[in-house]
């Protein structure tokens, strides 16, 4: 069962990754394949080169060659999850901080 608010809220970066897929970014790709196995947690480096269609060490050999590493691509992945999931979160914290300075205002006058 996927998560949709997840999916949602990635919905940037998976435009941002398939665009990455037009130009055979191979980082790209295994960022894509990270996020659609999101519920089931992460892939090992074999399961997204199968998925790739090629061998693990030719996986390492193509994001050795974009000056990467798997490890890499997944932490990646991850800080910009984190980012993009705390961003409404900051949103919505400046609208209450706001809320509450202009009630803050009112009552002081």
């Amino acid at each position: 069962m996927r998560n949709s608010g997840i999916i949602r809220a990635n919905e940037p970066a998976l435009d941002y990754l398939l665009r990455g897929l037009k130009s055979a970014d191979i980082a790209a790709r295994v960022r894509l394949h990270l996020l659609n196995a999101l519920d089931e947690g992460l892939p090992t480096e074999e399961t997204i080169a199968t998925a790739l269609h090629m061998s693990p060490r030719t996986l390492q050999r193509r994001l050795k060659a974009e000056h990467t590493t798997y490890g890499e691509v997944v932490q990646q992945t991850r800080r910009q999850l984190a980012q993009q999931l705390q961003e409404p979160l900051r949103h919505t914290t400046a609208q209450t901080t706001r809320k509450h300075d202009s009630m803050g205002d009112r009552m002081s006058t």
